[in-house]
């Protein structure tokens, strides 16, 4: 009896899914900011004369982001990825000066975002980034 309870445990084991690689999958490629939202009360987006991007993809089996915000590019790392926490750590971008206030200031904001990040959704082609319940980035994939 105990070997049967032992093969069922096992074989009910082997047939779970790994929902946080099927999302690995899922979250490779391009995405473009849409709006960034302070929640619940206010909805902006990327400066109106820019377009923001985040591309997901695998390196040496690691999975690591790089983009263009308002004028600069950027990357890193994904340290964490696990049934819908999401670390994105060691962001680093370029450090070009933004001829326009509005813009400098949306790259600082978005850089601090990205950098604390805690969790995400992927719900079709819209990618979520979460930090914590105030603030959320929404991304369409490309």
């Amino acid at each position: 009896m105990k070997h049967l309870f032992l093969v069922a445990l096992i074989f009910m084991l082997s047939c779970t899914s790994d929902d946080s690689s099927d999302d690995q999958q899922k979250i490779t490629g391009k995405w473009l900011l849409k709006s960034a939202v302070v929640v619940p009360d206010l909805v902006a987006g990327p400066p109106t004369s820019t377009e923001v991007d985040i591309t997901f993809e695998q390196n040496s089996g690691e999975l690591v982001f790089n983009g263009k915000s308002s004028c600069n590019y950027y990357g890193g790392e994904v340290k964490a990825f696990t049934s819908n926490a999401i670390d994105l750590s060691e962001l680093f971008s370029t450090e070009m000066l933004c001829l326009e206030d509005e813009i400098n200031e949306f790259e600082l904001i978005y850089f601090n975002w990205l950098n604390r990040a805690n969790r995400y959704d992927l719900n079709g082609d819209t990618l979520t980034l979460f930090l914590d319940d105030d603030f959320e980035l929404v991304f369409e994939k490309e």
